[in-house]
């Protein structure tokens, strides 16, 4: 496909920004590998972290990748502020809010998210990625459902927290859909149609498909396992 300049710029800035949350997620997981030696997790969790960290550097180098390849330009992170990756989510509680929020929620949008937007794009290789990636952040989803599902085995007196974090996000999410499907006519207006479709076609999604994406994601995977894990009735 032939690319104006302006339209060059526009999907090039999408996928350096992608390459930066990535490039941020390797903090994430960093800080989630600490927590994990800290509660003596077993080896599995252990090892299935650090390969997701592995599998962060990777999606960042691609998502850099692309985007040198629309613009031309060799773009990659800034240094990164880690002075305080340790001093948030510090004991087990906070360990388990982020690990929902982050993992069970975060990555299973993630990994759905790449799997529709591979189905919308014509360029082979891609397609290939978005499928690597979607494929990546489904095991890093897993990783957190299990590390939640250990602590509520080894500490079942946690049960009726992890209940509440996951009751609450849900909510507050709830709330925040709404909020952006009363402001769609607004985003429609600041955000051509045809910008939407131009970026969809080139991996990232559209106010309608992100929201499409995340209600399946909830009815498909979130809910039923939150219901099995819980023993919601």
């Amino acid at each position: 496909m032939i690319l104006t300049p302006e339209e060059r710029t526009k999907v090039g800035e999408a996928w350096i920004k992608a390459g930066i949350d990535e490039h941020a997620s390797i903090v994430s997981f960093s800080r989630f590998i600490l927590h994990l030696l800290s509660l003596g997790a077993p080896p599995d969790l252990l090892r299935d972290a650090i390969r997701a960290m592995g599998d962060e550097v990777e999606h960042a180098s691609l998502c850099f990748g692309i985007a040198k390849q629309i613009t031309g330009d060799a773009i990659g992170p800034d240094n990164m502020d880690i002075s305080d990756i340790m001093a948030k989510h510090t004991d087990i509680k906070g360990i388990l809010e982020a690990a929902i929020v982050e993992g069970c929620l975060g990555e299973t949008f993630a990994a759905h998210s790449a799997t529709f937007a591979q189905k919308m794009v014509g360029e082979p290789s891609l397609k290939n990625i978005l499928s690597k990636i979607a494929e990546d952040e489904m095991r890093h989803a897993d990783l957190s459902w299990r590390f939640v599902e250990w602590v509520m085995e080894t500490k079942p007196d946690l049960h009726t927290f992890v209940e509440h974090v996951f009751n609450q996000k849900l909510k507050e999410f709830a709330a925040l859909q709404d909020l952006q499907e009363n402001n769609a006519s607004k985003v429609a207006r600041l955000e051509s149609s045809d910008n939407e479709a131009l970026l969809e076609r080139f991996g990232h999604l559209s106010t309608a498909s992100r929201h499409h994406v995340i209600q399946k994601a909830l009815k498909e995977v979130i809910k039923p396992r939150m219901a099995v894990m819980l023993k919601i009735v």
